[in-house]
């Protein structure tokens, strides 16, 4: 009896990995990476998904797009069903970005189009703005502080693209 429930936990282990597997490669299929992510990856990291950043820091920043945990937790508190439906999981970790480039893709983009919004900024959002965000928080449209990340460093990449 013992070994026939050990044999379902196992199959069902399977299943479940091959659900999530099914959802992931149907959302990283569908859309091609955007400009904006090749140029925060390039400037961030140059591509590193074990890179690991401001090691100074309490809140360190990880995979080739810099990841915080703030950032992670509001992913995963505001688009949970989201990532249950496309990715098959109930959370993302660092661990999982680390080795899903486009889970991590898909984090950008649902981070940075949940604050850059005509609503919040008053217009039309803009590459600027986004990059901004991801670098500097829900704020960091606004903060001088964020002004050199994107002129210094993901608007040469981006425009190296064109």
């Amino acid at each position: 009896m013992l070994q026939k429930f050990r044999n379902a936990c196992v199959w069902i282990v399977i299943l479940e990995s091959l659900a999530g597997f099914v959802c992931f490669t149907r959302w990283a299929n569908s859309k091609p990476v955007s400009p904006l992510v090749q140029a925060v990856r390039r400037h961030e990291s140059g591509g590193n998904e074990q890179a690991i950043g401001d090691k100074k820091l309490k809140q360190k920043a990880y995979t080739s797009l810099q990841i915080r945990q703030p950032a992670l937790d509001d992913v995963n508190k505001f688009f949970a069903k989201e990532i249950k439906k496309n990715f098959g999981r109930e959370k993302f970790t660092v661990e999982y970005l680390k080795q899903n480039r486009a889970a991590l893709d898909w984090c950008f983009e649902k981070y940075t189009s949940r604050y850059a919004t005509r609503k919040r900024l008053g217009r039309s959002p803009t590459d600027e703005d986004r990059a901004r965000i991801w670098n500097g928080g829900p704020d960091g449209y606004k903060k001088a502080s964020t002004t050199k990340y994107w002129k210094e460093g993901v608007r040469p990449y981006l425009l190296a693209q064109t």
